[in-house]
């Protein structure tokens, strides 16, 4: 389908572990996300689908990650997906707490 005629949207939603972007998911399509006041509850790709009139919008929930340059398993998924997967954006979420961030 066409982005172009508003029927697929897709976007990757990153950050650094535990600033909030799955909760952010969950806020905006009302599913149902694991979520933890604590780094790692997310480690592997989970994907919503909402649909806002007619245009379908695809959230891919990424693990946290501090860089590009993964040092873990989770880290890794992350960022394959952030560099070679197939999407129309990339929501970037930040901590104004965090020092870690290094995209």
């Amino acid at each position: 389908m066409s982005r172009d005629h508003g029927e697929v949207i897709k976007i990757i939603i990153m950050g650094i572990p535990n600033s909030g972007k799955s909760t952010i998911i969950s806020k905006l399509s009302g599913a149902f996300m694991r979520t933890a006041n604590y780094p790692g509850t997310t480690v592997a790709i989970n994907e919503v689908n909402y649909r806002i009139g007619n245009t379908k919008l695809i959230m891919l929930d990424l693990p946290g990650t501090y860089s590009l340059r993964p040092n873990m398993v989770d880290e890794e998924v992350a960022a394959k997906e952030a560099l070679l997967g197939n999407y129309d954006g990339v929501l970037v979420v930040s901590s104004a707490l965090s020092r870690h961030f290094t995209y």
